[in-house]
């Protein structure tokens, strides 16, 4: 692929993510963009120093890998985390996710998922605070100000925060699913309030590429059906043992970004389409697993980064296999 068209693809995938930023700037408020703005303004700055010390064109900026690197880490992190975290954790995103390794192209690991698994492995707490929700978005959202205040002094309000639906259903006790469902405002019709709108706006942005040619569909669709299969057979009728439902799984927290935009990575995923598919089982089998049984209540960028590491093995097991069926 030509230089043109990788920029051309990367572009295109920023601007698919655009419904799912609305989506989720309506229902979690300001804090969004401002994690938006700073992510990918930090991420452009650590590029442009890595590339100046490399003494390498700064016109590779341009490419939008950088900008993707920081949308994406801004996506993942919640609203109410401070400012001042957001910089170790872009920047090692950048430094130590891609350039360190040679830059676009040559990274084994998602950058992004590098950035954010440092982050929650060493500020737990900040990381899982996120903002109440209802199923009117502007009863709990924050003013301006308050959110500024929360961004720069690290003081939020107990008021505001609560756990989140994966959260709830993981630690519920001995309530059965529905009795957790009946028991909070943070659960919507089959996903978490607010959550549902923002993964379906992630899905609708995802078909788009997929229909463009973008990405491929393989991965995305493998880890979907895996999640699907998996809680449907750890539903248990939604007794207290239940893990829950399979659209509860495919429409809370960060499912359809992470199949759509962070597994159908091209440099850190399988290269055949057999071994895309495996891919994309591997992290829904372990997204799954992570939710049920983990210490981290959504573990998609655990499930991505173990997958990263297998990648190489899947491509030598699945590249050699291919070869052999067609060799005479």
């Amino acid at each position: 692929m030509s230089t043109s068209a990788i920029r051309r693809t990367l572009w295109e995938v920023n601007t698919a993510l655009v419904p799912g930023i609305v989506g989720m700037v309506w229902f979690l408020g300001i804090g969004v963009l401002a994690n938006l703005v700073t992510c990918v303004v930090v991420a452009v700055l650590c590029e442009a120093s890595v590339l100046a010390v490399r003494k390498r064109t700064l016109a590779t900026l341009l490419d939008g890998s950088a900008v993707m690197t920081g949308i994406l880490m801004a996506l993942c992190l919640s609203p109410l985390i401070p400012l001042a975290l957001l910089l170790p954790g872009v920047a090692i995103a950048i430094i130590f996710g891609k350039q360190l390794f040679g830059g676009l192209g040559h990274n084994p690991f998602n950058p992004a998922m590098v950035g954010y698994a440092v982050l929650i492995l060493s500020f737990p707490t900040q990381m899982t605070l996120w903002p109440s929700l209802s199923s009117d978005p502007f009863f709990n959202s924050l003013t301006i100000n308050e959110t500024i205040a929360i961004k720069l002094h690290s003081d939020v309000p107990d008021a505001v925060t609560m756990a989140t639906p994966l959260d709830q259903m993981k630690f519920r006790g001995t309530l059965t699913t529905s009795e957790v469902w009946a028991s909070s405002a943070s659960f919507g019709t089959v996903g978490g309030t607010g959550w549902e709108v923002i993964n379906l706006l992630f899905l609708a942005g995802g078909i788009l590429l997929i229909l463009r040619r973008r990405i491929d569909w393989s991965t995305p669709t493998a880890m979907l059906l895996t999640m699907a299969v998996a809680t449907a057979l750890l539903y248990d009728s939604g007794s207290s043992e239940s893990v829950g439902s399979p659209l509860f799984h495919l429409f809370s927290g960060g499912t359809m970004l992470t199949a759509f935009f962070i597994t159908t990575d091209p440099v850190t995923t399988p290269i055949s389409k057999l071994g895309r598919c495996l891919f994309g089982i591997g992290v829904g089998l372990l997204v799954v697993v992570i939710r049920s049984w983990g210490a981290y209540p959504d573990g998609m960028a655990f499930a991505i980064l173990l997958m990263n590491a297998a990648t190489p093995l899947i491509d030598h097991w699945t590249t050699k296999r291919s070869t052999a069926v067609v060799t005479p």
